[in-house]
């Protein structure tokens, strides 16, 4: 039978249900009234709550409780009757979470506030324990700096504001201060003179490590580098400390081992910070703007074993500006090199070569280069994304490098971004042994490291072949590949199918992640790479068009596997198209 009354009708019917104490009629009127609506009233969702409160259904009325928060949550009448069920409910720490949440979304002008923060402090001293003991009292010393080890350096200074005692007995430790952490300041706000010089005086001038952000006083900084003389380790993010200040900065702190530059500065910067620091071990320079003169690397950094240099976004930053031979002169104990965003054109050779360096770890992003670069025999990782989309085509000597490389010790590679990669490129890498005329000592011959991490994205393969497929050529020919240690494979916006993860997951049991996004594969493949790779944890199948349900993703999770498989938006020939949500 159709309704014949409007919602506001089934309102007023219920509440003379309610006056007249009959509760169970009165829910009904309510219930009916709230389907009926489009956007129900908040005082019919209260007024069924307070009848369900009648006949003891306090679950129920907590439930209309938090729609009426979700309808409206700067109404007070929402906190106050969830948080009353909840309390009948015997859920007091929920209780005065809801409370809690009141206070915070309700102005203190509104009379019910007054009410909510009353029952919230109830509720707290209620779950508080009786006798309340301040643990600095009864604690041995030694156990207190245990705890206060493990313990942050924003939460330290938070508790500053807990007691008289606690301040006193953290600020009479010198060794709690020696290590200073402003990276967590609050957002929107910048740390203050005094609260740096109090930490500085704190630690009676032993600052052994400094991390800033959002900090302009340099006149603080350089009273730092000036008194601390162990201040090993300094970190500045997001200030608007120049490239001057940093370089006095840098010439002050006589023991500086790290820094970390997180502020824009310029190359020129760069290159008068190692020239005056030369004990620095470790230097990143995250945000280098527009060079527009060769850099000039003078001085030797005997010390310098790690070293990232990234350009700005904004600007175009020449890679023939960074001058690698001359860096690579200039820092006999490199072993880290990064180099990233370096991608504009510029007066000199783009041709890297690496292979006179000692460099372990070499990582080149968003790199304009003209070949492939030539690699030493030590590097054990090996990133390289250029910015110019290099061919790897077999002529013109465009891998000419990668022939003459010889990298026995490489367990890590990555390749992405370049095109026309065939399937002799990474034997010929990968494979290589040198004559002994190649070689000016003789080197014995250990064997070659197996991989232990691969990756191979978005690098396209020549007429667009599968290169999986086994015998004389390709990846799985290799045996630095097809090995038990390969832990990770990479191999998303490659033309892989069915038939070559067939193969791969006959030749390479040890693997625990796989990456093939935007690959050929079916469900049956991922079902192969479950059923086949005893240690496979962490499956990545994002964008493959041909995997067209959740079903093999479900199977994989069943194994307790990892699973992650996205679908970007369908786009129909007339522009228009409809998502696809997994």
């Amino acid at each position: 039978m159709a309704n014949t009354l409007s919602p506001d009708e089934y309102f007023e019917v219920a509440r003379g249900h309610y006056k007249q104490t009959r509760y169970a009629q009165a829910a009904e009127g309510f219930t009916k009234a709230i389907d009926l609506a489009v956007i129900p009233r908040i005082e019919a969702l209260e007024g069924r709550a307070r009848c369900y409160d009648k006949l003891e259904r306090f679950v129920e009325a907590c439930k209309d409780g938090r729609d009426m928060i979700r309808l409206n949550e700067r109404d007070i009448r929402g906190y106050l009757l969830t948080g009353s069920e909840l309390e009948k409910l015997e859920k007091p720490e929920k209780a005065a979470e809801i409370y809690k949440r009141g206070m915070a979304k309700i102005p203190i002008s509104d009379p019910g506030f007054t009410t909510i923060r009353s029952r919230h402090d109830r509720i707290i001293r209620q779950l508080s324990p009786a006798h309340a003991v301040d643990p600095f009292a009864i604690l041995p010393a030694e156990l207190i700096d245990m705890v206060f080890e493990y313990i942050p350096f924003k939460t330290m200074v938070a508790c500053l504001r807990v007691s008289r005692s606690w301040k006193q007995n953290l600020i009479r430790s010198t060794r709690r201060w020696v290590h200073l952490d402003f990276s967590e300041a609050s957002r929107g706000t910048h740390v203050s003179r005094a609260c740096v010089r109090n930490a500085l005086s704190r630690s009676q001038n032993q600052v052994q490590t400094l991390v800033v952000s959002r900090f302009s006083h340099y006149d603080v900084l350089r009273t730092i580098a000036t008194v601390c003389k162990g201040l090993t380790e300094a970190t500045l993010l997001y200030g608007g400390v120049a490239g001057h200040s940093i370089v006095e900065f840098a010439q002050i702190a006589m023991n500086l081992k790290k820094l970390i530059i997180s502020v824009s500065v310029s190359l020129d910067t760069v290159t008068q910070v190692l020239r005056h620091r030369p004990t620095l071990e470790h230097a990143e320079f995250r945000s280098i703007c527009s060079a527009h003169l060769v850099a000039t690397w003078s001085e030797t950094c005997p010390n310098l074993s790690t070293l990232v240099l990234i350009g700005s976004n904004s600007a175009e930053t020449p890679a023939a500006a960074l001058n690698v031979p001359g860096l690579m002169s200039q820092t006999p104990a490199l072993r880290y090199l990064k180099l990233f965003h370096w991608w504009g054109y510029g007066p000199g050779s783009r041709t890297t070569d690496f292979s006179e360096t000692s460099l372990t770890h070499l990582t080149l992003k968003e790199v304009h280069v003209s070949s492939f670069p030539l690699l030493p025999k030590t590097l054990q990782q090996f990133v390289f994304r250029p910015h110019n989309q290099l061919s790897l085509q077999p002529h013109r000597g465009v891998v000419s490098n990668a022939l003459k490389s010889w990298v026995p010790n490489l367990t890590s590679l990555e390749i992405s971004h370049c095109t026309n990669m065939d399937e002799k490129f990474l034997p010929n890498l990968l494979d290589r042994i040198p004559a002994p005329w190649d070689l000016k000592t003789p080197v014995p011959d250990f064997g070659s490291a197996p991989l232990e991490s691969l990756t191979i994205n978005n690098t396209l393969t020549d007429n667009n072949n599968p290169f999986l497929i086994p015998g004389p050529k390709g990846l799985l020919a290799t045996p630095r590949i097809v090995n038990s240690k390969l832990r990770s494979l990479n191999l998303s916006k490659q033309f892989c199918n069915d038939d070559d993860i067939e193969e791969l997951v006959k030749r390479l049991k040890g693997l625990e992640t796989v990456n093939l996004s935007q690959t050929r594969i079916t469900g049956a493949a991922v079902k192969m790479l479950v059923d086949g790779l005893p240690k496979l944890r962490h499956l990545i199948i994002d964008d493959c068009e041909r995997i067209s349900s959740q079903d093999a993703a479900v199977y994989a999770r069943k194994r307790e596997i990892a699973v992650s498989q996205k679908m970007i938006p369908a786009i129909k020939s007339n522009g228009k198209g409809r998502k696809v949500r997994y």
